[in-house]
């Protein structure tokens, strides 16, 4: 990214910080190049007195590009990597061979 995010990011922003949000769970994928950078940011978290969760840092990188312009925003979406959707198909079972008898 050409530029850092300088914008203050309120603590609360929306109902999503309420006490007692509406919890909803998802599934996704990402190379593993990205689960590596939340694994150091996780490593660096206790140094800051900020010990943090994967679900944490995802959610708070959402509120960082929640808070960017239109501009960075575009910027940072198309450094992302575009992944094939979907999971990936099963293996079909292998079709017998019928017996043949000598």
């Amino acid at each position: 990214m050409a530029s850092s995010v300088t914008a203050k990011i309120p603590a609360t922003t929306s109902n999503c910080d309420a006490e007692n949000p509406k919890l909803i769970r998802d599934t996704f994928s990402m190379p593993d190049s990205d689960y590596q950078l939340i694994a150091e940011i996780l490593d660096r978290s206790p140094a800051m007195a900020a010990r943090s969760t994967k679900s944490e840092i995802i959610r708070a990188g959402l509120k960082v590009l929640h808070h960017m312009d239109d501009e960075h925003l575009r910027e940072v979406l198309n450094q992302v990597q575009r992944l094939k959707t979907g999971r990936p198909a099963k293996q079909r079972p292998r079709a017998r061979q019928p017996v043949t008898k000598r």
